[in-house]
């Protein structure tokens, strides 16, 4: 994979966003392939959908609870990838269920 483009930038204290261009040989495997995930484990929503592999594939999903929870918005075709996350840069603290505190 090349990286054509890459930004990344703090919004916030904790938080920052990355835009990203790359691209890649295109993988035709796969017919189609769809998930949709609401409320589920981590998710506040996850979103799949995938035709001919690399042809067309969307991708973004919002977590929580985890290390870098954010939202993530991907979308490929023919190789082409624009990937847009804004993402909470604390690490996710499981035993005591908060963000960990340095």
């Amino acid at each position: 994979m090349k990286t054509i483009f890459c930004r990344e930038s703090k919004i916030t204290k904790n938080k920052a966003y990355c835009l990203q261009l790359t691209t890649a040989k295109p993988n035709y495997f796969g017919f189609l392939k769809m998930s949709f995930n609401l409320l589920y484990n981590d998710y506040f929503f996850k979103l799949r959908f995938s035709f001919f592999g690399d042809v067309f594939d969307l991708n973004t999903y919002w977590n929580r609870k985890v290390d870098h929870a954010g939202f993530i918005f991907m979308i490929t075709i023919f190789g082409c990838c624009f990937h847009f996350n804004i993402y909470d840069y604390r690490h996710w603290n499981y035993e005591k269920n908060c963000w960990m505190v340095y």
